[in-house]
């Protein structure tokens, strides 16, 4: 009997292993056509995730309900580092490329009046142009990559930023 019930919870342990292994590491929606995105970057552990009204609600929030804001979508995601900091991922999905252009131009236009943030320029990250501005006691990146409208907040280095970018 014993031996039994060793087997059952073996084949138990064994399938929930199947099971969280085999589970999808990118996140696909009709709003989001241009591409998946790795919710599981490289040398990060996802903390939080939140999507749909939920994380609408907070990029509205931050930008204080604003109607110039015209996503579809949107994603916020918390990770912590190897070495225990926290970087935060704000994903915005708008109807297509050239909105998505569009928005990361009104926020560079408005960044540096904020009082928040000081615009620091921008540097290439795996082909994409990304920004920086510095706020909060941290850094910031933002930039557009497809649909994408993106915003990471956190002290990385250049080998972790790039990982994000190439996730989302």
């Amino acid at each position: 009997m014993k031996a039994r019930n060793a087997a059952l919870v073996l084949l138990g342990i064994a399938l929930l292993v199947f099971a969280f292994s085999a589970q999808k590491e990118e996140i696909r929606s009709e709003t989001q056509p241009e591409g998946a995105i790795r919710l599981h970057p490289p040398n990060f552990t996802l903390a939080s995730l939140k999507g749909g009204e939920e994380a609408m609600r907070e990029v509205m929030a931050l930008h204080r309900g604003s109607t110039a804001i015209e996503l579809e979508d949107a994603l916020v995601a918390e990770y912590i580092t190897q070495d225990g900091r926290l970087v935060k991922v704000w994903v915005g999905i708008a109807r297509d490329e050239n909105t998505a252009r569009e928005m990361v131009e009104q926020m560079r236009a408005k960044l540096g009046t904020s009082g928040i943030f000081t615009p620091e320029g921008s540097q290439s990250v795996a082909g994409i142009e990304v920004f920086k501005a510095r706020g909060m006691g941290e850094w910031h990146y933002y930039y557009a990559h497809k649909n994408r409208v993106v915003w990471i907040s956190g002290m990385l280095s250049e080998e972790e930023l790039g990982a994000l970018v190439e996730s989302f």
